[in-house]
């Protein structure tokens, strides 16, 4: 099968540092890490457009012309209609999207292996005789093992959500990653897709050749979800027990300025700002390595967490019988957590500012 025929739109954002702040990484003649150069610095403000792709061929001419522009990258995630033109990198200001195309990230794979090696090892069959265009990361050549990200046009859109548990339906191993060699970090509406060439000074660059379009066989992979059944999400808390209920009328009973940051904005929202993504009742945090949403909302107030890598994950303790035991948190404390490193004071004063400019 040739070039797809289906219109989709790929989001190129670009920093507005006025310092012209580069999204790339940088390897100077004397940098602070020896081996893997300075990693990208990305600006308070973002400009975002929606560049018009028709197959693999018109990604491809997209992604070469930006492979020379340091200040910008690519995101899945599609500027809502009352996102200004200039604004931050968050999901509150980007909707998750279905794409035809796929950038997938192979980070540290063992050994020198070239793009079309990485495609027929780490990848499906159904790709192995698809055209696709390939980039070396930034960090090629000067840290270990190949790291690469290629692209492909599929034969149907696909959300974020599709490519988890996509990823998921090719085996999960006993350590709770993915079996597949692939960051799962891109598929979030906000993740950036690096696609400039590093910028090189008083150092000269190891790899010849940093990106390049493999043609094949077939323009369009066709879909296909794996053979293992996507884990089902537990339901309990660590000791077995169902996660302790909140009771309806705690909202009325909170005073000041936590009580109405409380009732001003749901738990939910509050974890979108920091990067968490909705699974139908769940949440994804930002930094999962098994791609398992492992957050849950407690009476529409609370989030209580699972997992030890999540953000979120506090212990307290129980007064009664002094057994160790996860928090549920509140919209005010998921703020506080994940916005300012715990620190009370500071999370009042933003959420007093929040609050004074609705």
């Amino acid at each position: 099968m040739r070039d797809g025929s289906h219109n989709d739109t790929i989001t190129v954002i670009t920093g507005c540092s006025p310092r012209g702040r580069p999204i790339a990484n940088r390897h100077y003649a004397k940098q602070r890490n020896k081996q893997g150069g300075l990693k990208p610095a990305f600006p308070f403000l973002h400009r975002h457009k929606l560049i018009t792709v028709n197959g693999i061929f018109d990604l491809s001419e997209v992604l070469s012309d930006l492979e020379d522009d340091s200040r910008s990258c690519v995101i899945r995630g599609t500027p809502k209609p009352e996102t200004m033109k200039v604004c931050r990198r968050q999901n509150i200001n980007f909707d998750d999207a279905a794409h035809y195309w796929v950038c997938f990230d192979f980070d540290s794979i063992p050994g020198d292996l070239s793009p079309k090696e990485i495609v027929t090892r780490y990848l499906p069959p159904e790709f192995h005789h698809a055209s696709f265009y390939w980039q070396y990361s930034g960090s090629q050549g000067f840290k270990p093992g190949t790291r690469l990200h290629v692209w492909f046009w599929m034969n149907e859109s696909i959300d974020s959500i599709g490519w988890l548990n996509w990823i998921c339906s090719h085996g999960i191993n006993e350590e709770g990653k993915p079996t597949l060699q692939i960051d799962p970090a891109l598929y979030r509406p906000v993740q950036p897709h690096i696609t400039s060439n590093p910028i090189l000074i008083g150092v000269d660059d190891p790899v010849a050749v940093r990106s390049g379009f493999q043609q094949n066989d077939s323009d369009v992979v066709h879909f296909r979800m794996g053979s293992q059944p996507i884990i089902s999400k537990r339901r309990t808390n660590r000791r077995g027990q169902n996660c302790p209920p909140i009771p309806s009328e705690w909202l009325a009973k909170q005073t000041g300025i936590i009580g109405k940051f409380n009732r001003t904005y749901k738990v939910g929202e509050v974890l979108e700002w920091y990067g968490f993504q909705r699974f139908d009742s769940r949440y994804l945090h930002p930094y999962s390595e098994s791609l398992l949403p492992d957050t849950v909302i407690n009476s529409g107030t609370h989030a209580y967490v699972f997992s030890p890598n999540n953000p979120l994950y506090e212990q307290g303790v129980d007064r009664a019988t002094g057994e160790i035991l996860n928090r549920n948190h509140d919209a005010f404390d998921c703020l506080r957590i994940l916005g300012y490193d715990g620190d009370m004071a500071k999370a009042i004063v933003a959420a007093k500012t929040m609050l004074d400019s609705d």
